[in-house]
């Protein structure tokens, strides 16, 4: 009953102001239709490996930072949460969860839905079922993941530059061993325990096994010159299959269960830090 009368408060002031909740579905919308513009229809070639493994790197990039705009769901209201939790208007559950009710579903979930298929479907990647959903399964868990720390880190500080910062900082990090900037098999030892704790790593790997698999690549060189040596026009070369850039990468892929690997850790990830989230709320020191 609590969570209903949060929920429905909550409710009601989005009402008043729709203006974000549009906003999101409008930018997703947008964005996916300049990026799907840009790797339209991809074609089966080296250039069109390199650009798929590029888009997907914008698709995971774009689903991870736009939830900075979620450091406001704990962090606008703590005072009045704190006034009314000690006053025992509501527990700390009702208002945890109807916070993520009403901030996930519409505000994160809904615009990738929309801004998801178009870019599916304009990208050209394969036209199958199984793998469209799997698709967009996967970007709801990176943004259930990726929203964990703005929730977390806005329920800690009081401050937003300092939430934001660290949200930022905390992307910036994982980006750097999501696997595209720099190959992780290439990683000393010690440093490569840290791509299972990236999103970017997890999400990355999970949508390149989910479209790689099954497809060929060809090169053709039409060059005559190439580094200095000379060779005849049109050589085409022998089909490399898709998995071959996997295993470079060090992605598994072997098992059926490697492409639920990511989709386990993503929402491992989710469940911790909205844990901890709560737990922060449980904690806070609390006065009428």
């Amino acid at each position: 009953w609590q969570i209903l009368v949060v929920s429905h408060r909550t409710l009601k002031n989005m009402v008043r102001s729709p203006l974000e909740f549009f906003l999101q579905i409008v930018i997703s919308v947008v964005f996916s239709a300049i990026i799907g513009g840009v790797y339209w229809q991809l074609d089966y070639t080296s250039e069109g490996l390199q650009n798929r493994i590029g888009g997907i790197f914008l698709i995971v990039m774009n689903q991870v930072f736009a939830n900075l705009s979620a450091i406001d769901s704990f962090l606008k209201g703590k005072a009045l949460f704190i006034h009314e939790n000690a006053s025992g208007y509501y527990r700390v559950s009702a208002y945890f969860f109807a916070k993520l009710l009403l901030d996930l579903l519409p505000k994160r979930l809904i615009p990738i839905a929309a801004g998801g298929s178009i870019l599916y479907f304009m990208m050209g990647f394969q036209l199958d079922a199984s793998k469209y959903f799997i698709f967009l399964l996967c970007q709801f868990l990176t943004t259930i993941s990726a929203t964990g720390f703005p929730f977390l880190y806005g329920a800690l500080v009081n401050n937003f530059a300092v939430a934001n910062l660290l949200t930022a900082l905390t992307f910036v990090i994982m980006m750097i061993f999501g696997g595209l900037l720099v190959n992780i098999t290439s990683l000393p030892q010690w440093l490569q325990w840290i791509q299972y704790v990236s999103i970017f790593r997890l999400a990355i790997s999970t949508l390149s096994i989910n479209e790689l698999i099954g497809l060929n690549f060809t090169t053709t060189i039409n060059n005559k010159s190439t580094c200095g040596i000379n060779i005849p026009d049109n050589i085409v070369q022998p089909p490399t299959p898709g998995r071959c850039y996997l295993e470079q990468q060090g992605i598994l892929f072997g098992e059926p269960f490697d492409i639920w690997r990511g989709m386990v850790g993503l929402a491992g990830y989710g469940v911790i830090l909205l844990g901890l989230t709560y737990i922060v709320l449980v904690l806070m020191k609390k006065e009428k």
